[in-house]
């Protein structure tokens, strides 16, 4: 799979990256680009403003582990698919887990990813292909559908079950996502390249450094 992606000229991009890869394709031009349950915060002007007053009263780094919006039983799958036979409900490792604390200067990195997104997503002229889980909660559906309006018309959206960890062999709709991903491969494959015009001022068979 991977060497057919390589070939074929497809960017792919899972969660933060490919908020990551959409800034990187308004540049490079990929022949394709895939986005699995791409993270994007769509930040409001009055969240904006919040933020902004709330600053001086933050605390400098917070617990992610300590919030509802962590769903212990996704992120203890994805940690044994990662590392199996690794035990997060050992002492040690639940211990340093309640004592984990996150600047929140890296948290500010989201925001200016997705500040990217917003502005890069309308520039991307190449077959895109989304990929939304049904039962995700970090990445909503509705923040998707507003990215695909973004995107343009040469979008193919697929909506796959299962949560956030699409990346996962045992995710439940890992391999749908993966036919998806050679179908668009397949496609960009298949797909005649343009003739790039010649430079003008250079005759056929002239180089420019002649």
């Amino acid at each position: 799979l991977e060497n057919l992606l390589l070939g074929a000229g497809q960017g792919v991009g899972y969660s933060l990256g490919a908020g990551l890869s959409i800034s990187a394709a308004a540049q490079a031009r990929p022949d394709g680009l895939a986005l699995l349950a791409p993270f994007w915060i769509d930040e409001r002007w009055w969240l904006k403003a919040a933020l902004f007053l709330a600053r001086p009263f933050l605390p400098s780094a917070v617990n992610p582990f300590n919030t509802k919006r962590i769903n212990l039983l996704q992120f203890h799958a994805a940690i044994e698919d990662v590392l199996p036979g690794f035990d997060l409900n050992a002492p040690r490792v639940q211990s340093a887990m309640r004592e984990f604390r996150l600047p929140l200067i890296f948290l500010e990195q989201f925001r200016l990813v997705s500040k990217r997104v917003r502005k890069c997503a309308r520039r991307i002229d190449a077959p895109v292909l989304v990929v939304q889980a049904a039962e995700d909660i970090l990445v909503r559906r509705k923040t998707t559908q507003k990215l695909l309006g973004w995107l343009g018309t040469g979008v193919i959206y697929r909506e796959v079950a299962g949560d956030h960890n699409l990346n996962q062999p045992s995710h439940p709709g890992y391999a749908e996502m993966e036919r998806a991903l050679l179908g668009l491969a397949g496609e960009i494959l298949v797909t005649p390249k343009p003739i790039p015009e010649p430079v003008e001022g250079l005759s056929k068979g002239t180089s420019r450094f002649d």
